[in-house]
């Protein structure tokens, strides 16, 4: 590590954090706000269009046309699962963010929390959404698109 002049490190200035918890508080509750009324049912509808897979190009017999269908359709589920991690993340993000404020909530709790404690109470807010959503993937999948269609639509591949 890089000493400067005067025997410290020159990460000295960052050595403890200072969190105004009120405001910390207010942007898990702000990502929470638009998680529930934006993002999250905007996303469930994009992904519902989606899921119905690739609905062109049902009779035309093209090599190409049928190598670009796939690669549609490999792009509509990509996608799919982004939406999903998108909103996944911002709801982990708010937890942790939550999870932080309750650990440190009085200003004595604060002043004592070194740096690892906090990035340890993240780490324990991160854990804990992960294994929400594991347990909620279990029960409900996400939608995933459809596989491509060869023939025209009631025809057999």
């Amino acid at each position: 590590m890089r000493v400067d002049e005067g025997g410290e490190s020159y990460l000295s200035p960052w050595a403890t954090i200072q969190v105004d918890l009120a405001t910390l508080a207010d942007v898990a509750a702000s990502v929470e706000s638009q998680v529930r009324s934006s993002l999250d049912p905007d996303s469930r509808r994009v992904m519902d269009v989606y899921a119905t897979g690739v609905n062109f190009g049902y009779s035309n017999p093209s090599v190409d046309l049928l190598a670009a269908k796939q690669k549609y359709h490999d792009c509509l589920a990509n996608t799919v699962a982004q939406l999903d991690y998108f909103v996944t993340a911002s709801k982990v993000l708010a937890d942790a963010v939550r999870a932080v404020v309750e650990r440190y909530g009085s200003a004595d709790a604060l002043a004592e929390a070194t740096n690892l404690e906090v990035i340890n109470a993240i780490g324990d807010g991160l854990a804990a959404a992960n294994l929400a959503k594991a347990s909620a993937a279990a029960v409900t999948a996400a939608p995933v698109p459809t596989p491509v269609r060869l023939g025209a639509p009631g025809e057999a591949p």
